[in-house]
């Protein structure tokens, strides 16, 4: 009976993988239908439209560089494309002399559709010129446009679209088919009595290396080691990075905070929207709603926005000493949570309000409860809850969260650790309750629903919907995981100096070498224990699981520091992993006689003193007067009292070469005043530039004379807006990381 059990468990997932893959590849090959036609039934940019051009009497379109604009374009607008993989062709006549000719592509949606921003293409004697577009969303009114230089003529006439469905367009019904037959597993499981739990014959426990004799050391070391990590989390929160100042993000955040609490919509007239439109193409949510309550108490500045960051980045050290005692014992526990508490990732990570640093957080909260639901089948319902709130984090890893989630339940579900039973059931549907706000989400901003407006949330249709920035190709997939292997274990910096302090890198110079040997230790384990076919739980299985499926996002998403902070809590497992393996390795090796605590102590710690002055250092560092002077640009010190004092001299009229979310941030306008007013550059663009909003005129300012009356902001780094106050002789004030300048008023005779 008990073989049974475990039978049905892998049978139905088998099969439902089966079923997905037959469903793809039946959708995949289901070819689009194709749509060609002569460019005289299609609109020009230059309007330019001639049927009998007198060298060229086919029907077309002509354009030359004696027009003002040397471009020519053509338009789908009698065609919306759906989703799909396209090879576009397009058929045109150069002159021979043509210098430099280039091709790009946009729609409604897609300032540039799959990055096609001038690439430069052959001349053509009128056989034309292919190429690829994928695209996860629909195209509306495609538009491809051919700019040239030199003395000649472009002469367009006609074009040809082929295609295929892509997979992504059917996310949902995938989705639905797993979600079905997981539900019939449970179902089908949940028949039976939780009496027949039978838990599992043995957790993987290597009990190799052992620091104390009592578990009440244990808890005081880890408890000690918990406080010195809160200590480094919160001092000076406010002030430091940014000398009190906010970097954009954490502004914009804290605004739409500031803007739910006290007006209940967002900067976009959304009432408690589940994404933020923020930029045009987006922003997670989740830190702003938990930024809210500290907001109402202290008002909305640097430390009110900052401290649900360090409360979470605090919470994360428990939860991952739990999880690394469950894998393994309470010394690889210690050793996990010693190198998470001094890692520079995480404490930057919980010191400024950027919303997807909350994600590894979250990731490890789920799992924590995840492995406690072992004892206490209770545990599933937090587990789910934070894994559901780990999607409102951090939108690009959404691909894979879902895979780490599935892949961990089914592999403690195969080895007996979590029972199916109806609590494990309804936590997947509370789950899934938690996720579908974004689900729909997707869904309207991939064009199959129109966006949702409820007194209870908001679903927004984003302006942009940036799933151009996945790659779908082999060869910018294996570029970007190279890149994200060359962040991760050479540079450890992205170069945008708020994710890294250079020279200490997310886990110091000595960090990648540990990852290396934990990798190999880890896979070595597993493969024994499928090897010896025993019945055991082997619970760093979880974190390579983790690991894997992070290196596939490393494969979609181009990397920098933050996009790819989902991968942190395994490399920081790996660390702890390698450093285990050593001190066993000295204890086994250098053992004297037959004591081999004493060259485990001493190896253990020589490790720990690298590492503690590692900390010392970057603690030093990031904490200086000399660091903070040097990165002080990238946050708005000085922008509150700047912009007070052009208050105070009662202009109505400033203007701010700025970006725009500080001024909303500091001058806390109210989100209707701010909707009412703003005047926007471009409604379509993925990240939207004000021209206008209220008493301030937006952008460069430096085209136009100086007016009296006026008032004039830039950064104090902006050595065009400088040079300009110095040129009209206007006077300058410096605040913090501004100037300001005034012209200067002429003495009256």
């Amino acid at each position: 009976m008990k073989k049974n059990i475990i039978s049905k468990i892998l049978l139905l997932p088998i099969l439902s993988v089966v079923v997905l893959i037959i469903m793809s590849a039946v959708l995949l090959s289901k070819p689009l239908a194709a749509y060609e036609g002569a460019a005289d039934s299609l609109t020009s940019e230059l309007g330019i439209l001639l049927p009998e051009f007198p060298d060229h009497p086919q029907a077309g379109i002509y354009a030359d560089n004696s027009l003002s604009d040397s471009s020519i374009g053509i338009t789908t607008d009698s065609h919306t494309l759906p989703a799909g993989s396209y090879n576009i062709t397009v058929y045109y006549i150069t002159e021979s002399n043509m210098n430099t000719l280039t091709l790009r592509t946009s729609d409604t949606y897609h300032p540039i559709v799959s990055g096609y921003d001038h690439i430069s293409i052959p001349e053509s004697d009128g056989s034309g010129y292919s190429f690829a577009i994928n695209s996860l969303t629909r195209l509306k009114d495609l538009t491809v446009t051919l700019d040239f230089e030199g003395d000649g003529y472009i002469y367009v006439t006609g074009y040809k679209i082929e295609g295929t469905r892509h997979l992504s367009s059917h996310i949902i019904e995938a989705a639905f088919l797993i979600l079905v037959m997981i539900n019939i597993v449970v179902i089908f499981l949940c028949k039976r009595s939780s009496k027949d739990h039978i838990p599992p014959k043995d957790i993987s426990k290597d009990n190799s290396v052992s620091f104390f004799n009592n578990a009440r050391s244990y808890d005081i070391a880890a408890l000690i080691i918990i406080i010195i990590g809160a200590l480094v989390r919160m001092i000076q929160l406010g002030y430091i990075p940014g000398w009190g100042g906010v970097a954009q993000d954490e502004a914009f955040a804290g605004y739409e905070a500031y803007s739910l609490l006290h007006y209940g919509i967002d900067s976009h007239g959304y009432h408690m929207p589940v994404y933020l439109e923020a930029w045009g193409s987006g922003m997670n949510a989740l830190a702003t709603y938990l930024e809210i309550p500290f907001i109402k108490l202290l008002g909305l500045n640097s430390l009110s926005i900052r401290i649900p960051h360090m409360i979470i980045g605090i919470l994360i050290l428990p939860a991952f000493y739990g999880c690394c005692k469950a894998a393994r014992n309470e010394s690889f526990g210690l050793i996990g949570l010693f190198i998470l508490a001094i890692s520079p990732w995480n404490i930057i990570a919980s010191r400024w309000g950027l919303e997807a640093n909350l994600l590894p957080a979250f990731l490890v909260f789920g799992m924590y409860y995840m492995l406690k639901a072992a004892n206490n089948r209770y545990m599933i319902y937090p587990s789910m809850i934070c894994y559901g709130l780990s999607l409102y984090c951090y939108a690009a890893a959404w691909p894979v969260i879902p895979l780490i989630i599935g892949c961990s339940l089914i592999y403690l579900i195969i080895k007996r650790y979590i029972y199916p039973d109806k609590h494990l059931f309804i936590a997947i549907l509370i789950l899934g309750i938690i996720a579908s706000p974004l689900l729909l989400f997707v869904l309207i901003n991939t064009d199959h629903l129109v966006e949702i407006v409820t007194p209870l949330i908001s679903i927004p249709r984003l302006t942009v919907f940036r799933s151009s920035e996945v790659a779908l190709t082999p060869s910018v997939m294996m570029q970007r995981l190279c890149d994200m292997f060359n962040m991760l274990f050479i540079t450890q910096d992205d170069g945008l100096g708020v994710n890294a302090v250079p020279g200490y890198g997310l886990y110091y110079i000595i960090g990648p070498i540990f990852i290396v040997i934990g990798l190999i230790a880890s896979v070595y384990k597993i493969v024994k224990s499928a090897v010896t076919k025993k019945d055991i739980v082997s619970l760093n299985t979880l974190f390579i699981i983790w690991f894997i499926w992070c290196l596939l996002h490393g494969c979609l998403v181009e990397s920098d520091l933050t996009r790819i902070n989902v991968i942190y809590v395994p490399l920081t497992y790996l660390i702890a992993e390698g450093i285990y393996t050593v001190i066993a390795l000295a204890g086994t090796l250098i053992r004297s006689g037959t004591n081999i605590r004493l060259p485990m102590i001493t190896a253990s710690a020589i490790i720990a003193v690298l590492f503690a002055i590692c900390f010392v250092k970057f603690e030093i560092t990031y904490m200086s007067d000399d660091y903070n002077t040097d990165n002080v640009m990238r946050y708005d010190h000085g922008l509150s009292e700047c912009l007070k004092k052009a208050h105070e001299l009662g202009y109505e009229d400033i203007n701010i070469n700025i970006l725009y979310p500080l001024i909303l941030f500091e001058d806390k306008i109210p989100a209707p005043d701010y909707i009412d007013s703003v005047i926007y550059k471009d409604v379509h663009a993925a990240f939207l530039e004000p021209e206008s909003f209220g008493d301030y005129n937006v952008g460069s300012f430096t085209d136009t004379p100086p007016q009296a009356g006026s008032v004039y902001i830039c950064k104090a780094n902006d050595t065009e807006s400088i040079a300009y106050f110095t040129d009209n002789n206007m006077q300058q004030t410096q605040y913090g990381t501004y100037i300001m300048a005034l012209k200067k008023q002429l003495p009256q005779l």
